[in-house]
């Protein structure tokens, strides 16, 4: 597993990925932190940071205070045009794309239903990591995937965090099928995670 360190150049993306993740709108996050518009958009261009203090704060809403309801995050995934879903802490699927249940075999219920090694270590190395704890905003991976007929494909992907109203915090996970060689070179760089504290 590898953990690159980010720089500071690296928080304008981060910003924007998880406040979309949270599914935030600029002005919503504006609000929340009673900064206007342009300033929230000053920090996702890269043009301004924010100080200590204020990223203190966004680490607060984004990963602690503010959770989308379930409903729309569940119809967010049920409606992706890419393969999606939402996973508890439990390995239980919350929520699938169309597309993803297309692939996958009818009636799927629990990522154990489609495990494969590279799956396994993902998911494996996400919840030693603290990723249901809101100790991490993203990891980056490619694994090998079983279609309903049985034939391997391969997916480069993501995880997010995504806070429930209730306090807890789902897996929402999205990708997009790959050549073999493309998984090739992404499994060979290994798994990337970003911690919280390195984006914010």
């Amino acid at each position: 597993m590898r953990m690159p360190r980010r720089r500071w150049t690296d928080f304008p993306a981060g910003l924007r990925q998880v406040r979309v993740s949270s599914g935030l709108t600029q002005s919503d996050l504006a609000e929340m932190l009673n900064v206007d518009q342009a300033t929230v958009s000053r920090w996702e261009r890269g043009a301004q940071m924010p100080d200590a203090d204020m990223q203190a704060r966004l680490r607060d809403i984004l990963f602690r205070g503010r959770a989308i309801s379930d409903s729309r995050l569940t119809h967010l995934v049920r409606t992706a045009h890419n393969l999606m879903g939402l996973i508890g802490s439990d390995g239980k699927f919350v929520a699938l794309s169309e597309m993803t249940r297309a692939i996958l075999p009818e009636n799927v219920a629990v990522l154990a239903d489609v495990m494969t090694p590279s799956i396994q270590e993902v998911w494996n190395t996400a919840v030693a990591a603290g990723f249901f704890r809101g100790e991490i905003a993203s990891i980056q991976f490619a694994v090998e995937a079983r279609r309903r007929d049985g034939t391997v494909f391969y997916v480069e992907g993501s995880s997010h965090p995504a806070p429930l109203t209730d306090g807890s915090v789902l897996m929402l996970a999205e990708g997009r099928e790959i050549a073999p060689e493309m998984y090739e070179r992404l499994r060979a760089l290994g798994l990337r995670i970003t911690p919280l504290e390195e984006i914010l």
